[in-house]
């Protein structure tokens, strides 16, 4: 089992079957490295706008985004502002929920859709 600063635990290399450690009521643990117990530098409360958080959904749909960009946002980011990390869940987890038809795509037009259902509902909260 190997132990990654982004908050995850991965058994053998299979990203399907990572943990999320991040802050959750249900999880005492968050942000804890499994092997150290310690506090990982690199988890830090990320502060962008709305408007900000639907520019990397839409960048990530249209193929704009820079590269790893979607691994940041999935992976490596926690947002301070409740809508904005709970979309950053769903998003992390639509590949699983909705998979994807051709092998280089993240998730199917039904995870897409959630995508864009993200990207209206950012873009309506004033």
């Amino acid at each position: 089992m190997h132990a990654y600063s982004v908050g995850l635990t991965i058994a053998g290399d299979d990203l399907d079957e990572a943990e999320d450690v991040r802050p959750s009521p249900d999880n005492p643990e968050w942000g804890q490295n499994r092997r150290t117990r310690s506090m990982s530098p690199f988890l830090k409360k990320y502060k962008l706008s709305n408007q900000e958080v639907a520019q990397i959904l839409e960048d990530f749909l249209e193929g704009k985004g820079r590269p790893l960009a979607w691994d940041g946002f999935t992976l490596g980011m926690s947002f301070d502002n409740k809508l904005q990390e709970e979309i950053r869940i769903r998003c992390l987890r639509l590949s699983k929920e909705f998979p994807p038809d051709n092998s280089n795509e993240y998730c199917n037009e039904q995870g897409r859709t959630v995508i864009r259902d993200c990207i209206k509902q950012l873009r309506s909260v004033k």
